[in-house]
C-alpha cells in the first residue's frame, strides 16, 4: 500500500495524492463488466495507463508499462477502504507542499 504523488495521480484524482494498494497484475480478477481506459506518456517516458468505471467515472486502477506485471488499485474504490494504511509514500519530488500526507511519511 502506497500513497503516490506523482503529477499523473494528481491529475488523475484530482487530489494532491492517490492512496494506492499494489497487486500482481495476475492477482486481479474483475468479476463484471471492463473498465473505461485512459493512457498518456508521464513524464518519466513510459506510458500511464488509468482505468475507470464507464458507469460513475471512479478511478479504479493504475498501471505503467515500467511494471506491466503490477497494478495499482485504488483504495477508494474499496468497498471498505478503511482498512488502508500507507507503508510509504512515492514520487514525493512531485508532491504537494500543502499535503499533509507527504509529510506523514
Amino acid at each position: 500500500m502506497v500513497t503516490c504523488h506523482c503529477r499523473d495521480c494528481q491529475r488523475a484524482g484530482g487530489s494532491a495524492h492517490a492512496p494506492t494498494l499494489v497487486v500482481a497484475r495476475s492477482a486481479l480478477r474483475l468479476l463484471c463488466g471492463a473498465p473505461a481506459v485512459y493512457e498518456r506518456r508521464a513524464d518519466s517516458g513510459s506510458f500511464a495507463r488509468r482505468e475507470f468505471c464507464r458507469d460513475c467515472g471512479s478511478p479504479l486502477f493504475a498501471s505503467s508499462s515500467a511494471r506491466p506485471e503490477r497494478v495499482g488499485i485504488r483504495a477508494g474504490s474499496l468497498d471498505d477502504p478503511g482498512g488502508f494504511r500507507s507503508a510509504r509514500a512515492v514520487f514525493t519530488g512531485s508532491a504537494q507542499p500543502w499535503d499533509a500526507a507527504a509529510k506523514r511519511h
